[in-house]
């Protein structure tokens, strides 16, 4: 089970003694982020949006054979658009934010907020029981996660002999070597980080996240597309019997952990397709009802009132987190399942009824202090959003 620890830790590594400060730092601020410019907004929000034609849309996605095919105009055809880099404000309203100002100790913000400041070596010590005056709590696990992560990052990138970089498959070398073994348990260890940050949180709004419990589809007119959606965050259900059957409610979010290392910044349709599939399979998850594996199919933190729902998804590149959203109305979530348009009636008194604006915060690193701290607002933000009472 311990096979693989030795393509990313030397065997002649003391692990008390601190690691190289200029390799890891040259790692830090090599990192580009994902982004497609081609989607970012260039219209108002007032302007109506283009009314889709399921024709145009089903001849022009018959031509895909693989993600890669996928171009701007195949999302501009869906009226897909991007903003990034957000304030949290702009993504949920400030007063869900937690209260920084709390002076109450034992608030779950303040109570969360003590555990993720403890600096990563600190943590470390503890875990390897050098240290006994060190308190990460709920956090073990995800500090065990973060020491994997930051050894990853002290090493050198996956590359063949002559320096070369291997070919990828999301981001794993296809080598079938060290390299691509090593990469393989980089994606574990990431998926780790950002699963153990954010259930601790979870834990104090009744709710946990799990896998899915079958392998996530995207319906759209009788076609089915997987999609890459690691975990969903559920409710926990009301009774202690049900609980103890594994039964979940939900889902409320969705999560994911990109494996991709370089972005290119300008032109990234293969991030903004990522995110789009695993936002319009959580929107299709939320309309279903009953129950399909012990899953209690219900929109948690809904508003049934507006026609539509907001959509969150927790993502993970390298060691960072953002939170992406977006708001779809009940009419585009059932254009993109079944093909069908609105009446004319609905159209002419709702024009932005199949826009796709996802909006998404800066990301924060889970590897600093500070980027734990501010990573913590955006998770509970969330948190309080879907567990919302007013």
């Amino acid at each position: 089970m311990f096979a693989n620890w030795n393509l990313l830790i030397p065997a002649d590594k003391d692990k008390s003694a601190p690691r190289n400060p200029a390799i890891k730092k040259a790692r830090l601020t090599s990192i580009t982020y994902p982004r497609c410019l081609a989607l970012c907004a260039t219209t108002s929000p007032d302007i109506p949006s283009t009314v889709p034609s399921l024709e145009s849309i089903t001849q022009t996605f018959s031509t895909l054979r693989k993600p890669s095919d996928v171009l701007p105009s195949h999302l501009q055809l869906l009226n897909v658009n991007y903003t990034y880099d957000l304030p949290l404000s702009s993504v949920i309203p400030t007063k869900y934010h937690p209260d920084e100002n709390d002076s109450d100790e034992n608030s779950p913000f303040n109570q969360r907020k003590k555990e993720i400041t403890v600096e990563n070596q600190d943590a470390y010590d503890f875990i390897a029981r050098r240290r006994r005056d060190i308190k990460i709590g709920n956090f073990y696990k995800f500090f065990q996660a973060m020491e994997m992560v930051e050894l990853i990052l002290s090493s050198e990138s996956p590359a063949d002999k002559n320096g070369k970089d291997m070919k990828l498959s999301d981001g794993i070398p296809v080598d079938g070597g060290a390299a691509g073994a090593a990469a393989r348990s980089a994606a574990k260890y990431r998926e780790e980080l950002l699963r153990n940050f954010v259930d601790p949180v979870a834990w104090g709004y009744d709710m946990r996240i799990y896998p899915p419990r079958y392998p996530p589809k995207l319906l759209s007119n009788r076609s089915l597309f997987s999609v890459k959606a690691d975990l969903y965050l559920h409710s926990q259900p009301p009774t202690i019997q049900e609980r103890k059957e594994g039964v979940v409610v939900g889902p409320a979010a969705v999560l994911q952990t990109r494996n991709e290392e370089k972005f290119t910044e300008t032109d990234d349709v293969a991030d903004a397709v990522h995110e789009l599939s695993a936002l319009l399979t959580l929107s299709q998850e939320r309309c279903r009802t009953g129950t399909h594996k012990k899953v209690r199919f219900q929109a948690v933190g809904k508003d049934k009132e507006i026609g539509g729902d907001d959509l969150f998804l927790i993502s993970s590149v390298n060691h960072h987190l953002a939170v992406s959203h977006v708001f779809l109305t009940q009419a585009y979530i059932k254009f993109i399942r079944t093909g069908e348009r609105p009446s004319d009636e609905y159209i002419e008194k709702n024009p932005q009824w199949c826009s796709c604006r996802i909006g998404r915060t800066k990301w924060y690193s889970l590897i600093e202090v500070d980027g734990r701290i501010d990573a913590l607002k955006a998770v509970m933000a969330v948190m309080n959003w879907l567990r919302r009472t007013d």
